[in-house]
Protein backbone atom coordinates (compact mmCIF):
# COMPACT_ATOMS: atom_id res chain seq x y z
CA UNK A 1 0.00 0.00 0.00
CA UNK A 2 2.85 2.38 0.79
CA UNK A 3 4.44 1.92 -2.63
CA UNK A 4 1.04 2.26 -4.30
CA UNK A 5 0.27 5.47 -2.40
CA UNK A 6 3.70 6.77 -3.39
CA UNK A 7 2.75 6.28 -7.05
CA UNK A 8 -0.59 8.04 -6.50
CA UNK A 9 1.11 10.91 -4.69
CA UNK A 10 3.92 11.39 -7.24
CA UNK A 11 1.60 11.42 -10.25
CA UNK A 12 -0.91 13.77 -8.58
CA UNK A 13 1.84 16.19 -7.52
CA UNK A 14 3.29 16.10 -11.03
CA UNK A 15 -0.08 16.97 -12.57
CA UNK A 16 -0.58 19.79 -10.09
CA UNK A 17 2.90 21.12 -10.82
CA UNK A 18 2.05 21.18 -14.53
CA UNK A 19 -1.17 23.05 -13.59
CA UNK A 20 -3.36 20.27 -14.92
CA UNK A 21 -5.76 20.67 -12.00
CA UNK A 22 -8.80 19.00 -13.54
CA UNK A 23 -6.78 16.01 -14.70
CA UNK A 24 -5.21 15.71 -11.26
CA UNK A 25 -8.66 15.84 -9.62
CA UNK A 26 -9.99 13.17 -12.01
CA UNK A 27 -7.00 10.92 -11.39
CA UNK A 28 -7.07 11.10 -7.58
CA UNK A 29 -10.88 10.61 -7.57
CA UNK A 30 -10.43 7.49 -9.68
CA UNK A 31 -7.77 6.24 -7.21
CA UNK A 32 -10.10 6.80 -4.24
CA UNK A 33 -12.92 4.92 -5.96
CA UNK A 34 -10.58 1.99 -6.70
CA UNK A 35 -9.52 1.62 -3.06
CA UNK A 36 -11.87 -0.35 -0.81
CA UNK A 37 -10.65 1.59 2.28
CA UNK A 38 -9.27 4.99 1.13
CA UNK A 39 -6.85 6.56 3.59
CA UNK A 40 -6.64 10.06 4.98
CA UNK A 41 -3.62 10.81 2.75
CA UNK A 42 -5.66 10.15 -0.42
CA UNK A 43 -8.41 12.53 0.69
CA UNK A 44 -5.74 15.14 1.51
CA UNK A 45 -4.50 14.95 -2.12
CA UNK A 46 -8.03 15.54 -3.37
CA UNK A 47 -8.44 18.46 -0.92
CA UNK A 48 -5.35 20.04 -2.49
CA UNK A 49 -6.78 19.56 -5.99
CA UNK A 50 -10.15 21.07 -4.97
CA UNK A 51 -8.34 24.01 -3.38
CA UNK A 52 -6.43 24.76 -6.59
CA UNK A 53 -9.76 24.75 -8.46
CA UNK A 54 -11.28 27.00 -5.73
CA UNK A 55 -14.01 24.45 -4.99
CA UNK A 56 -13.93 25.10 -1.27
CA UNK A 57 -17.23 23.38 -0.35
CA UNK A 58 -16.17 20.02 -1.86
CA UNK A 59 -12.73 20.44 -0.29
CA UNK A 60 -14.29 21.01 3.13
CA UNK A 61 -16.25 17.77 2.77
CA UNK A 62 -13.03 15.81 2.16
CA UNK A 63 -11.30 17.63 5.03
CA UNK A 64 -14.07 16.53 7.36
CA UNK A 65 -13.56 12.95 6.12
CA UNK A 66 -9.89 13.31 7.04
CA UNK A 67 -10.87 14.28 10.60
CA UNK A 68 -13.36 11.39 10.74
CA UNK A 69 -10.67 8.90 9.69
CA UNK A 70 -8.13 10.17 12.25
CA UNK A 71 -9.24 12.81 14.74
CA UNK A 72 -5.92 12.61 16.59
CA UNK A 73 -3.99 14.08 13.64
CA UNK A 74 -3.64 17.83 13.08
CA UNK A 75 -3.67 17.55 9.27
CA UNK A 76 -7.45 17.44 8.93
CA UNK A 77 -8.03 20.39 11.28
CA UNK A 78 -5.39 22.50 9.51
CA UNK A 79 -6.90 21.77 6.08
CA UNK A 80 -10.48 22.42 7.20
CA UNK A 81 -9.59 25.62 9.08
CA UNK A 82 -7.70 27.03 6.12
CA UNK A 83 -10.58 26.26 3.73
CA UNK A 84 -13.08 27.89 6.07
CA UNK A 85 -10.93 31.04 6.20
CA UNK A 86 -10.77 31.08 2.41
CA UNK A 87 -14.58 30.90 2.42
CA UNK A 88 -14.79 33.91 4.80
CA UNK A 89 -15.94 31.69 7.66
CA UNK A 90 -13.47 32.86 10.30
CA UNK A 91 -15.80 32.03 13.19
CA UNK A 92 -16.16 28.40 12.08
CA UNK A 93 -12.41 28.19 11.47
CA UNK A 94 -11.79 29.38 15.03
CA UNK A 95 -14.05 26.61 16.33
CA UNK A 96 -12.25 24.05 14.15
CA UNK A 97 -8.86 25.07 15.51
CA UNK A 98 -10.14 24.95 19.08
CA UNK A 99 -11.56 21.44 18.51
CA UNK A 100 -8.24 20.35 17.01
CA UNK A 101 -6.24 21.68 19.96
CA UNK A 102 -8.49 19.66 22.27
CA UNK A 103 -8.30 16.38 20.31
CA UNK A 104 -4.89 16.25 18.62
CA UNK A 105 -2.27 14.04 20.27
CA UNK A 106 0.35 16.02 22.18
CA UNK A 107 3.20 14.30 20.30
CA UNK A 108 1.83 15.21 16.86
CA UNK A 109 4.62 17.13 15.01
CA UNK A 110 2.03 19.50 13.48
CA UNK A 111 0.55 20.51 16.85
CA UNK A 112 2.73 23.69 17.10
CA UNK A 113 1.63 24.65 13.57
CA UNK A 114 -2.02 24.22 14.58
CA UNK A 115 -1.50 26.29 17.73
CA UNK A 116 0.21 29.11 15.77
CA UNK A 117 -2.59 29.15 13.17
CA UNK A 118 -5.16 29.40 15.96
CA UNK A 119 -3.32 32.30 17.62
CA UNK A 120 -2.99 34.22 14.34
CA UNK A 121 -6.67 33.82 13.60
CA UNK A 122 -7.63 34.88 17.14
CA UNK A 123 -5.44 37.99 16.81
CA UNK A 124 -7.05 38.90 13.50
CA UNK A 125 -10.54 38.36 14.90
CA UNK A 126 -9.73 40.63 17.83
CA UNK A 127 -8.57 43.42 15.52
CA UNK A 128 -11.64 43.12 13.29
CA UNK A 129 -14.16 43.24 16.13
CA UNK A 130 -16.30 46.36 16.45
CA UNK A 131 -14.56 49.07 18.51
CA UNK A 132 -16.41 51.28 20.96
CA UNK A 133 -16.81 54.77 19.53
CA UNK A 134 -15.16 56.83 22.26
CA UNK A 135 -15.54 59.99 20.21
CA UNK A 136 -19.34 59.70 20.24
CA UNK A 137 -19.65 58.55 23.85
CA UNK A 138 -17.46 61.17 25.58
CA UNK A 139 -17.52 64.96 25.22
CA UNK A 140 -14.98 66.54 22.89
CA UNK A 141 -13.23 68.36 25.74
CA UNK A 142 -12.47 65.08 27.54
CA UNK A 143 -11.15 63.40 24.38
CA UNK A 144 -8.85 66.35 23.64
CA UNK A 145 -7.58 66.28 27.24
CA UNK A 146 -6.77 62.56 26.91
CA UNK A 147 -4.95 62.92 23.60
CA UNK A 148 -2.96 65.92 24.83
CA UNK A 149 -1.28 63.59 27.33
CA UNK A 150 -0.38 60.98 24.69
CA UNK A 151 2.81 60.98 22.68
CA UNK A 152 2.67 61.12 18.91
CA UNK A 153 3.48 57.41 18.50
CA UNK A 154 0.40 56.47 20.54
CA UNK A 155 -1.79 58.84 18.53
CA UNK A 156 -0.67 57.10 15.33
CA UNK A 157 -1.48 53.71 16.86
CA UNK A 158 -4.95 54.95 17.80
CA UNK A 159 -5.51 55.84 14.15
CA UNK A 160 -4.79 52.19 13.28
CA UNK A 161 -7.40 50.79 15.70
CA UNK A 162 -10.32 51.26 13.36
CA UNK A 163 -11.46 53.36 10.42
CA UNK A 164 -13.93 55.13 12.70
CA UNK A 165 -11.20 56.23 15.10
CA UNK A 166 -8.96 57.31 12.23
CA UNK A 167 -11.67 59.57 10.78
CA UNK A 168 -12.44 61.08 14.18
CA UNK A 169 -8.78 61.84 14.91
CA UNK A 170 -8.27 63.44 11.52
CA UNK A 171 -11.08 65.88 12.25
CA UNK A 172 -9.20 67.31 15.28
CA UNK A 173 -5.99 69.02 14.08
CA UNK A 174 -4.91 69.76 17.65
CA UNK A 175 -3.74 66.14 17.95
CA UNK A 176 -0.98 66.84 15.40
CA UNK A 177 0.67 69.83 16.99
CA UNK A 178 3.70 67.76 18.00
CA UNK A 179 5.05 65.29 15.42
CA UNK A 180 7.53 63.04 17.19
CA UNK A 181 9.40 60.47 15.09
CA UNK A 182 11.87 59.49 17.81
CA UNK A 183 10.84 55.83 17.77
CA UNK A 184 10.27 55.48 14.05
CA UNK A 185 12.39 52.50 12.93
CA UNK A 186 14.99 53.04 15.61
CA UNK A 187 17.57 50.88 13.86
CA UNK A 188 18.67 53.42 11.28
CA UNK A 189 18.70 57.18 11.00
CA UNK A 190 18.08 56.98 7.26
CA UNK A 191 15.01 54.80 7.82
CA UNK A 192 13.79 57.29 10.39
CA UNK A 193 14.12 60.10 7.89
CA UNK A 194 12.17 58.04 5.36
CA UNK A 195 9.45 57.57 7.95
CA UNK A 196 9.15 61.32 8.22
CA UNK A 197 7.48 61.13 4.81
CA UNK A 198 4.22 60.46 6.67
CA UNK A 199 4.34 64.15 7.62
CA UNK A 200 2.59 64.62 4.29
CA UNK A 201 -0.49 62.84 5.61
CA UNK A 202 -0.47 64.30 9.10
CA UNK A 203 0.13 67.85 7.99
CA UNK A 204 -2.81 67.53 5.62
CA UNK A 205 -4.99 66.75 8.65
CA UNK A 206 -3.40 69.35 10.92
CA UNK A 207 -3.29 72.13 8.31
CA UNK A 208 -1.49 74.95 10.11
CA UNK A 209 -1.56 73.42 13.60
CA UNK A 210 1.89 71.76 13.51
CA UNK A 211 4.13 73.46 16.08
CA UNK A 212 6.85 70.92 16.84
CA UNK A 213 8.70 68.32 14.73
CA UNK A 214 11.13 65.94 16.44
CA UNK A 215 13.24 63.41 14.59
CA UNK A 216 13.94 65.10 11.25
CA UNK A 217 17.67 64.58 10.81
CA UNK A 218 18.74 66.11 7.52
CA UNK A 219 18.98 69.79 8.35
CA UNK A 220 20.25 71.22 5.08
CA UNK A 221 19.25 68.58 2.54
CA UNK A 222 16.02 69.26 0.66
CA UNK A 223 13.69 66.30 1.28
CA UNK A 224 10.00 65.96 0.34
CA UNK A 225 9.02 66.10 4.01
CA UNK A 226 10.96 69.32 4.51
CA UNK A 227 9.57 70.81 1.33
CA UNK A 228 6.12 70.16 2.76
CA UNK A 229 6.98 71.75 6.11
CA UNK A 230 7.99 74.90 4.29
CA UNK A 231 4.28 75.52 3.83
CA UNK A 232 3.52 75.25 7.57
CA UNK A 233 3.87 78.75 9.06
CA UNK A 234 2.93 77.57 12.56
CA UNK A 235 6.11 75.46 12.97
CA UNK A 236 8.11 76.78 15.94
CA UNK A 237 10.25 73.83 17.13
CA UNK A 238 12.64 71.59 15.19
CA UNK A 239 14.78 68.92 16.81
CA UNK A 240 17.20 66.34 15.46
CA UNK A 241 17.94 63.26 17.53
CA UNK A 242 21.17 61.59 16.50
CA UNK A 243 24.17 62.17 14.34
CA UNK A 244 24.27 61.25 10.67
CA UNK A 245 27.13 60.79 8.26
CA UNK A 246 26.88 63.33 5.48
CA UNK A 247 29.24 62.76 2.52
CA UNK A 248 29.27 66.39 1.39
CA UNK A 249 29.38 68.67 4.39
CA UNK A 250 29.76 71.79 2.26
CA UNK A 251 26.21 71.31 0.91
CA UNK A 252 24.47 71.31 4.26
CA UNK A 253 23.35 74.94 3.94
CA UNK A 254 21.03 74.65 0.94
CA UNK A 255 17.64 75.68 2.37
CA UNK A 256 16.77 77.49 5.57
CA UNK A 257 14.75 80.42 4.33
CA UNK A 258 11.33 78.73 4.70
CA UNK A 259 11.48 78.46 8.49
CA UNK A 260 11.16 82.14 9.32
CA UNK A 261 8.91 81.52 12.35
CA UNK A 262 11.15 78.92 13.99
CA UNK A 263 11.75 79.66 17.69
CA UNK A 264 13.38 76.48 19.05
CA UNK A 265 16.07 74.56 17.17
CA UNK A 266 17.90 71.69 18.88
CA UNK A 267 20.48 70.25 16.52
CA UNK A 268 22.33 67.07 17.48
CA UNK A 269 23.55 66.64 13.91
CA UNK A 270 27.03 67.93 12.93
CA UNK A 271 26.74 71.19 11.02
CA UNK A 272 29.32 73.56 9.58
CA UNK A 273 29.74 77.17 10.64
CA UNK A 274 28.33 78.29 7.30
CA UNK A 275 25.17 76.31 7.99
CA UNK A 276 24.92 77.82 11.46
CA UNK A 277 25.25 81.31 10.01
CA UNK A 278 22.49 80.69 7.47
CA UNK A 279 20.23 79.32 10.19
CA UNK A 280 20.70 82.49 12.25
CA UNK A 281 20.05 84.62 9.20
CA UNK A 282 16.96 82.68 8.05
CA UNK A 283 15.35 82.28 11.49
CA UNK A 284 15.30 85.73 13.14
CA UNK A 285 12.76 84.64 15.80
CA UNK A 286 14.98 81.94 17.33
CA UNK A 287 14.81 81.95 21.14
CA UNK A 288 16.62 78.67 21.90
CA UNK A 289 19.41 77.40 19.64
CA UNK A 290 21.45 74.24 20.23
CA UNK A 291 24.49 73.16 18.23
CA UNK A 292 25.85 69.95 19.75
CA UNK A 293 28.62 69.44 17.16
CA UNK A 294 29.92 72.40 15.17
CA UNK A 295 32.58 71.54 12.61
CA UNK A 296 34.67 73.89 10.45
CA UNK A 297 34.00 74.23 6.75
CA UNK A 298 36.09 72.12 4.41
CA UNK A 299 38.26 75.14 3.59
CA UNK A 300 38.90 77.54 6.45
CA UNK A 301 39.57 80.52 4.20
CA UNK A 302 36.25 80.10 2.37
CA UNK A 303 33.90 80.26 5.34
CA UNK A 304 30.77 81.56 3.69
CA UNK A 305 29.18 83.08 6.79
CA UNK A 306 31.23 86.27 6.25
CA UNK A 307 29.63 86.75 2.81
CA UNK A 308 26.05 86.51 4.10
CA UNK A 309 23.97 89.19 5.75
CA UNK A 310 23.85 87.22 8.96
CA UNK A 311 25.12 89.89 11.29
CA UNK A 312 23.71 92.95 9.57
CA UNK A 313 20.49 92.65 11.58
CA UNK A 314 20.67 94.78 14.73
CA UNK A 315 19.86 92.05 17.26
CA UNK A 316 19.02 88.38 17.68
CA UNK A 317 16.19 87.16 19.91
CA UNK A 318 18.30 84.40 21.46
CA UNK A 319 17.81 83.68 25.16
CA UNK A 320 19.51 80.26 25.25
CA UNK A 321 22.52 79.20 23.16
CA UNK A 322 24.43 75.91 23.12
CA UNK A 323 27.62 76.36 21.09
CA UNK A 324 29.71 73.18 21.26
CA UNK A 325 32.37 72.60 18.63
CA UNK A 326 33.98 69.31 17.70
CA UNK A 327 37.43 69.33 19.30
CA UNK A 328 38.81 66.89 16.73
CA UNK A 329 39.30 69.87 14.42
CA UNK A 330 41.82 72.64 15.23
CA UNK A 331 40.43 76.00 16.31
CA UNK A 332 40.47 78.72 13.66
CA UNK A 333 40.41 82.44 14.37
CA UNK A 334 37.33 82.82 12.17
CA UNK A 335 35.35 80.65 14.60
CA UNK A 336 36.21 82.97 17.47
CA UNK A 337 34.97 85.94 15.45
CA UNK A 338 31.76 84.01 14.74
CA UNK A 339 31.03 83.50 18.45
CA UNK A 340 31.94 87.11 19.25
CA UNK A 341 29.45 88.40 16.67
CA UNK A 342 26.67 86.21 18.10
CA UNK A 343 27.31 87.42 21.67
CA UNK A 344 27.53 91.05 20.56
CA UNK A 345 24.17 90.86 18.77
CA UNK A 346 22.27 88.90 21.46
CA UNK A 347 21.45 91.36 24.26
CA UNK A 348 18.69 89.09 25.62
CA UNK A 349 20.93 86.03 26.02
CA UNK A 350 20.53 84.47 29.48
CA UNK A 351 21.91 80.93 29.15
CA UNK A 352 25.16 80.06 27.39
CA UNK A 353 26.74 76.62 27.01
CA UNK A 354 30.06 76.80 25.19
CA UNK A 355 33.24 74.86 24.53
CA UNK A 356 36.24 76.58 26.11
CA UNK A 357 38.35 78.80 23.84
CA UNK A 358 41.48 80.72 24.67
CA UNK A 359 39.82 84.12 24.38
CA UNK A 360 36.49 83.09 25.96
CA UNK A 361 37.13 85.30 28.97
CA UNK A 362 37.56 88.38 26.75
CA UNK A 363 34.41 87.54 24.77
CA UNK A 364 32.35 87.31 27.96
CA UNK A 365 33.69 90.63 29.22
CA UNK A 366 32.75 92.42 25.97
CA UNK A 367 29.29 90.84 25.62
CA UNK A 368 26.42 93.25 26.37
CA UNK A 369 24.11 90.47 27.54
CA UNK A 370 23.47 89.75 31.22
CA UNK A 371 24.06 86.03 31.49
CA UNK A 372 22.31 84.14 34.26
CA UNK A 373 23.66 80.66 33.50
CA UNK A 374 27.09 79.81 32.08
CA UNK A 375 28.26 76.27 31.30
CA UNK A 376 31.79 75.62 30.03
CA UNK A 377 32.87 72.26 28.60
CA UNK A 378 36.60 71.62 28.39
CA UNK A 379 37.85 69.06 25.85
CA UNK A 380 41.36 70.41 25.38
CA UNK A 381 44.55 68.76 26.63
CA UNK A 382 46.58 71.92 27.22
CA UNK A 383 47.96 71.84 30.81
CA UNK A 384 48.50 75.61 31.06
CA UNK A 385 46.12 77.58 33.36
CA UNK A 386 42.93 78.89 31.76
CA UNK A 387 41.24 82.16 32.59
CA UNK A 388 37.49 82.44 32.88
CA UNK A 389 35.59 85.66 33.58
CA UNK A 390 32.07 85.71 34.95
CA UNK A 391 29.94 88.80 35.31
CA UNK A 392 28.08 89.76 38.44
CA UNK A 393 24.74 88.72 36.88
CA UNK A 394 25.65 85.02 36.58
CA UNK A 395 23.59 82.89 38.96
CA UNK A 396 24.67 79.42 37.81
CA UNK A 397 28.19 78.40 36.77
CA UNK A 398 29.24 74.96 35.49
CA UNK A 399 32.76 73.88 34.53
CA UNK A 400 32.85 70.28 33.29
CA UNK A 401 35.00 68.04 31.08
CA UNK A 402 33.77 67.33 27.58
CA UNK A 403 33.05 63.68 28.43
CA UNK A 404 31.75 62.39 31.80
CA UNK A 405 34.58 59.87 32.23
CA UNK A 406 37.35 62.41 31.69
CA UNK A 407 38.98 64.80 34.13
CA UNK A 408 39.81 68.47 33.68
CA UNK A 409 43.28 68.59 32.15
CA UNK A 410 44.29 72.08 33.34
CA UNK A 411 43.61 74.48 36.23
CA UNK A 412 41.07 77.30 35.94
CA UNK A 413 41.65 80.84 37.15
CA UNK A 414 38.11 82.17 37.61
CA UNK A 415 37.89 85.95 37.69
CA UNK A 416 34.94 88.15 38.50
CA UNK A 417 33.93 91.75 39.03
CA UNK A 418 34.61 93.54 42.30
CA UNK A 419 32.43 92.72 45.27
CA UNK A 420 30.29 89.69 46.05
CA UNK A 421 29.04 87.45 43.26
CA UNK A 422 25.35 86.60 42.91
CA UNK A 423 26.04 82.92 42.19
CA UNK A 424 23.30 80.56 43.41
CA UNK A 425 24.57 77.30 41.87
CA UNK A 426 28.16 76.19 41.23
CA UNK A 427 29.40 72.94 39.67
CA UNK A 428 33.18 72.97 39.54
CA UNK A 429 35.47 70.23 38.25
CA UNK A 430 38.97 70.97 39.55
CA UNK A 431 42.37 70.03 38.25
CA UNK A 432 43.88 67.51 40.66
CA UNK A 433 47.40 69.05 40.57
CA UNK A 434 46.63 72.62 41.51
CA UNK A 435 49.52 74.90 42.45
CA UNK A 436 49.39 76.84 45.70
CA UNK A 437 48.72 80.06 43.77
CA UNK A 438 45.67 78.58 42.01
CA UNK A 439 44.44 77.09 45.29
CA UNK A 440 44.57 80.55 46.88
CA UNK A 441 42.76 82.14 43.91
CA UNK A 442 40.09 79.44 43.94
CA UNK A 443 39.54 79.89 47.67
CA UNK A 444 39.25 83.67 47.25
CA UNK A 445 36.75 83.19 44.43
CA UNK A 446 34.62 80.86 46.54
CA UNK A 447 34.72 83.34 49.39
CA UNK A 448 32.96 85.88 47.15
CA UNK A 449 30.12 83.41 46.44
CA UNK A 450 28.41 83.80 49.81
CA UNK A 451 24.92 83.49 48.33
CA UNK A 452 25.41 79.93 47.09
CA UNK A 453 22.49 77.53 47.46
CA UNK A 454 24.05 74.59 45.56
CA UNK A 455 27.73 73.57 45.53
CA UNK A 456 29.18 70.58 43.65
CA UNK A 457 32.96 70.12 43.85
CA UNK A 458 34.55 67.35 41.80
CA UNK A 459 38.17 66.20 42.17
CA UNK A 460 38.69 68.64 45.07
CA UNK A 461 41.78 66.82 46.34
CA UNK A 462 43.92 69.96 46.22
CA UNK A 463 41.45 71.82 48.45
CA UNK A 464 41.32 69.24 51.22
CA UNK A 465 43.27 71.40 53.69
CA UNK A 466 40.98 74.39 53.11
CA UNK A 467 37.72 72.37 52.80
CA UNK A 468 36.37 73.22 56.28
CA UNK A 469 37.20 76.90 55.73
CA UNK A 470 35.48 76.89 52.33
CA UNK A 471 32.30 75.34 53.72
CA UNK A 472 32.11 78.09 56.36
CA UNK A 473 31.59 80.65 53.55
CA UNK A 474 28.11 79.29 52.71
CA UNK A 475 25.71 79.35 55.70
CA UNK A 476 22.64 79.21 53.40
CA UNK A 477 23.76 76.15 51.42
CA UNK A 478 20.96 73.69 50.57
CA UNK A 479 22.62 71.25 48.12
CA UNK A 480 26.18 69.96 48.66
CA UNK A 481 28.16 67.36 46.71
CA UNK A 482 31.62 66.40 48.00
CA UNK A 483 31.74 62.89 46.55
CA UNK A 484 34.98 60.94 46.04
CA UNK A 485 36.90 62.84 48.75
CA UNK A 486 39.02 60.96 51.27
CA UNK A 487 39.26 63.96 53.65
CA UNK A 488 35.52 63.85 54.45
CA UNK A 489 35.48 62.06 57.80
CA UNK A 490 33.51 62.16 61.05
CA UNK A 491 35.25 65.33 62.25
CA UNK A 492 34.42 67.14 59.03
CA UNK A 493 30.81 65.90 59.24
CA UNK A 494 30.48 67.55 62.66
CA UNK A 495 31.84 70.84 61.30
CA UNK A 496 29.58 70.60 58.25
CA UNK A 497 26.44 70.21 60.36
CA UNK A 498 27.37 73.31 62.37
CA UNK A 499 28.36 75.54 59.45
CA UNK A 500 25.52 74.68 57.01
CA UNK A 501 22.39 73.83 59.01
CA UNK A 502 20.00 74.36 56.05
CA UNK A 503 21.30 71.55 53.81
CA UNK A 504 18.50 69.49 52.23
CA UNK A 505 20.43 67.28 49.78
CA UNK A 506 23.86 65.84 50.55
CA UNK A 507 26.10 63.61 48.45
CA UNK A 508 29.05 61.99 50.26
CA UNK A 509 29.42 58.95 47.99
CA UNK A 510 32.91 57.54 47.66
CA UNK A 511 34.11 59.02 50.99
CA UNK A 512 35.75 55.97 52.61
CA UNK A 513 36.66 57.79 55.85
CA UNK A 514 33.05 58.49 56.80
CA UNK A 515 31.54 56.15 59.43
CA UNK A 516 28.12 55.72 60.95
CA UNK A 517 29.01 58.11 63.81
CA UNK A 518 29.61 60.93 61.35
CA UNK A 519 26.35 60.22 59.51
CA UNK A 520 24.39 60.26 62.79
CA UNK A 521 25.91 63.61 63.75
CA UNK A 522 24.82 65.02 60.39
CA UNK A 523 21.28 63.75 60.87
CA UNK A 524 21.06 65.37 64.32
CA UNK A 525 22.32 68.79 63.23
CA UNK A 526 20.81 69.01 59.73
CA UNK A 527 17.14 69.25 60.67
CA UNK A 528 16.01 69.95 57.07
CA UNK A 529 17.90 67.05 55.46
CA UNK A 530 15.77 65.18 52.88
CA UNK A 531 18.23 63.10 50.80
CA UNK A 532 21.69 61.74 51.50
CA UNK A 533 23.82 59.60 49.20
CA UNK A 534 26.53 57.41 50.73
CA UNK A 535 27.43 55.00 47.94
CA UNK A 536 30.62 53.02 48.59
CA UNK A 537 30.88 54.24 52.21
CA UNK A 538 31.61 50.79 53.58
CA UNK A 539 32.19 51.93 57.19
CA UNK A 540 28.54 52.95 57.62
CA UNK A 541 26.61 50.03 59.10
CA UNK A 542 23.22 48.80 57.96
CA UNK A 543 21.76 49.57 61.40
CA UNK A 544 22.77 53.22 61.03
CA UNK A 545 21.24 53.38 57.56
CA UNK A 546 17.97 51.89 58.87
CA UNK A 547 17.92 54.40 61.73
CA UNK A 548 18.34 57.32 59.30
CA UNK A 549 15.61 56.00 57.00
CA UNK A 550 13.23 55.71 59.95
CA UNK A 551 13.68 59.46 60.38
CA UNK A 552 12.01 59.95 56.97
CA UNK A 553 15.28 60.69 55.12
CA UNK A 554 15.97 59.07 51.74
CA UNK A 555 19.30 57.23 51.86
CA UNK A 556 21.00 56.04 48.67
CA UNK A 557 23.49 53.22 49.17
CA UNK A 558 25.34 50.71 47.00
CA UNK A 559 24.29 47.08 46.89
CA UNK A 560 27.83 45.76 46.74
CA UNK A 561 31.12 46.47 48.47
CA UNK A 562 33.38 48.87 46.63
CA UNK A 563 36.65 47.44 45.34
CA UNK A 564 39.73 49.35 44.19
CA UNK A 565 39.76 50.10 40.46
CA UNK A 566 43.10 50.12 38.70
CA UNK A 567 44.15 51.91 35.56
CA UNK A 568 41.54 54.66 35.14
CA UNK A 569 42.71 58.06 34.03
CA UNK A 570 41.29 59.84 37.05
CA UNK A 571 42.96 57.55 39.57
CA UNK A 572 46.28 57.90 37.78
CA UNK A 573 46.03 61.68 37.98
CA UNK A 574 45.16 61.57 41.66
Amino acid sequence: MNSQFKNYNDKTRLLLKRRNFKEALSYITHCIEREPNPTMELFELRVIAFEYLKKYDEAQTDAKRMIHLNNKSAKGYLRLGKLQQLSNQDGMADQTYALGLANVHKLDPLLPVLRKASEQLARRLQLSRPVMNLFARFPKEIIIKIFDNLDFKTVVRCMQVSRLWSKSIKKEPAFFRRLDFTYAKHGSVMNRDKNVMCIARYSAYAKNEIQSVIGVEKLGILTPSKALLRCVPSLTEWQTISEIKVPQLDKLHLIWTPFSNLQFLHCNTPVTFSTAARILHSCPKLVELTFKSLIPDLLFDSMEWKDTATFQSPTFSLKQLVFLRDQKFPLHETETEFLRQILQNSPSLETLTVTYQNNLSGLLQQAPCKLKKLSVFDDSHNPSPKKLFISSSVECLTVEPGLPNLAISSPYDIQSAEGDIELRELLLNLYVRLSQDIVTKTTNFLEKCRHLRSLILKDAVALNDQLAQIISFFPDLQVLDLSDNISVDDKFATVLGTMCPQIKQLNLSGCPSLTGRGLLSLVKTLTQLEKVSILHCDLVSKETISFVRNKGIKVYTSTYTSVPVNGTKRLKLI
